[in-house]
């Protein structure tokens, strides 16, 4: 059993990793966000408002 838990990667570490992937946004980019950004939430504006 122990070197089934050794073989596992720690959470830690995942999380550490998929963080620095992600792209630092300063509060500028967050006042101005991108057409893509805009759509994505219109559609989903759009489908809560129809299921409500």
């Amino acid at each position: 059993m122990a070197s089934q838990n050794s073989a596992q990667p720690s959470p830690q570490t995942e999380d550490t990793q998929t963080d620095s992937r992600l792209p630092i946004r300063t509060s500028s980019d967050w006042e101005k966000p991108s057409i893509e950004e805009l759509d994505l939430c219109l559609e989903v504006t759009a489908y809560v408002y129809h299921w409500q």
